[in-house]
């Protein structure tokens, strides 16, 4: 299924994520990071000798003034350069009380540099989240 890439899908699709996981706006950014977060990692175009900026690929979900870095010790264990570039990373977000932001990012800085020579680190991912919560619902259709 193709999904155009449009704010008004964007808010649509958050709109539907968050009734879904019963109103609650820091759930769904927390949902919606998962999802791109392990597209980004699952579909990267580099060869990544250290792991060190697969492993930076994060998200932080900004929710009641306060940031929430979601850094996956089970995928960053044996990369402690790439865990600690995401948390510093994590602690520049800003928080906006009354509001909740999600940010995706990879906390390793030459992942600009990769990027920048053609290689999908994250930003060529982000157009693909609306897909992927759509299909998350259809499966979630048919198994329920």
């Amino acid at each position: 299924m193709q999904v155009p890439f449009t704010l008004e899908n964007i808010n649509k699709l958050f709109g539907e994520v968050k009734k879904s996981l019963q109103g609650d706006a820091r759930n769904a950014a927390h949902y919606i990071g998962r999802l791109a977060t392990n597209y980004a990692r699952e579909t990267k175009g580099y060869d990544d000798q250290t792991g060190n900026l697969t492993n930076s690929i994060n998200y932080a979900v900004v929710a009641d003034g306060q940031v929430e870095n979601i850094v996956n010790a089970e995928q960053n264990g044996d990369h402690p350069v790439a865990r600690e570039n995401s948390n510093q990373f994590a602690e520049t977000v800003e928080a906006e009380p009354g509001k909740t932001k999600l940010v995706v990012y990879a906390g390793m800085e030459y992942g600009l540099y990769v990027e920048a020579r053609g290689y999908d680190v994250i930003s060529q991912s982000l157009p693909k989240i609306p897909e992927l919560i759509m299909e998350a619902f259809e499966n979630g259709r048919k198994e329920g």
